[in-house]
């Protein structure tokens, strides 16, 4: 034993005792029976006062059990090209859940200044995106503003530390779960989508490929079915299950078909003329009104795309699309 601290520990234990003896004379009369002090309590008495509590972001975020997902949707990389999704909502409403970034700052474009967070921000906490997250992870997680499965796997796991609203619950809610599924069915490659015994390609649990081929006998191309499963994942799926049966009255349509029905010249759907990814789609529902259904697709677009995308308000039918910027009429 090391005699340095043999002595510092009596002499600890003799000014514990001191106090005890003192605070005992001084409050109570004299008891002459009474017990010594044992040296467990003498150890407690002198034991330093413990430290004052870090702020929250100061400290690992506390951890659960990992909230469920269909599955990991992809990476994200600030450094490279990434495609609009629904995941990157996710993530925005997880980290912003998590006191990393601001509350309703929400879209789908995966940014530098999310995943690294924004330069010479006023509040570099509330600012500092998916970085922050991971440097808030005692070292676990590398800080890189990169979304790999280590650090998906660890937005699902942390809970919102004491000191910001909503205490104790999973930083990843159950809206941004849904998004996180709908990402998942549109970036990777489960049993749907894909040919089965009944279609030429299946888009998604309810819809096939078939349902969009122009009314003029015409195929879609095969270029076309990701941004069809992005249409149905996004707006339709949701849409059927909330008025049940969708079905689509048009969907892709010939530049010739489409003048002979009187569509528009740069009409959505023509998906030839756009990028691959703006497909559209005129459909009615089982139950519910053309309103409805149109107010109902423009919440989801607000939910799942940030605001982006086409939404036409017909007597029997309603129009929507993929565009990549909000657009609403009446016809």
């Amino acid at each position: 034993m090391n005699h340095a601290n043999t002595i510092d520990r009596d002499e600890r234990l003799e000014d514990a005792r001191a106090k005890y003896e003192a605070l005992r004379f001084e409050d109570e009369p004299v008891d002459l029976t009474a017990d010594e002090p044992t040296e467990a309590e003498l150890d407690e008495a002198a034991a330093p006062a413990p430290a004052a509590s870090k702020p929250w972001h100061e400290k690992a975020y506390p951890g659960g059990a990992m909230v469920k997902v269909k599955g990991f949707p992809r990476k994200l990389d600030w450094q490279e090209s990434t495609r609009p999704g629904p995941d990157v909502t996710a993530y925005q409403r997880t980290v912003s859940r998590a006191g990393r970034w601001k509350w309703g700052e929400f879209s789908d474009d995966y940014t530098d200044e999310f995943a690294r967070g924004v330069a010479e921000a006023a509040d570099e906490i509330l600012w500092s995106g998916v970085a922050g997250v991971q440097g808030q992870s005692a070292g676990a997680i590398p800080v890189s503003g990169i979304i790999g499965k280590e650090t998906f796997n660890y937005l699902r796991s942390i809970r919102i530390p004491s000191g910001l609203d909503h205490a104790g619950e999973p930083a990843m809610d159950p809206t941004a779960v849904g998004l996180i599924n709908d990402a998942y069915a549109l970036f990777q490659k489960p049993k749907i989508p894909g040919p089965d015994g009944t279609s030429r390609y299946r888009l998604t649990e309810h819809f096939t490929v078939e349902e969009f081929d122009c009314n003029d006998g015409t195929k879609c191309k095969e270029r076309e079915y990701a941004g069809l499963v992005a249409l149905c994942t996004t707006f339709l799926e949701p849409l059927r299950t909330k008025f049940g049966g969708v079905t689509v009255n048009s969907g892709y349509r010939t530049p010739s078909y489409n003048a002979s029905v009187g569509g528009a010249s740069g009409s959505f759907h023509i998906y030839t003329d756009h990028d691959g990814d703006d497909q559209a789609s005129d459909v009615t529902c089982a139950k519910g009104s053309p309103s409805a259904w149109a107010d109902y697709l423009s919440q989801l677009r607000s939910s799942k795309r940030g605001g982006k995308g086409g939404i036409g308000r017909y007597s029997t039918f309603v129009h929507v699309d993929m565009r990549d910027y909000k657009s609403d009429w009446s016809g």
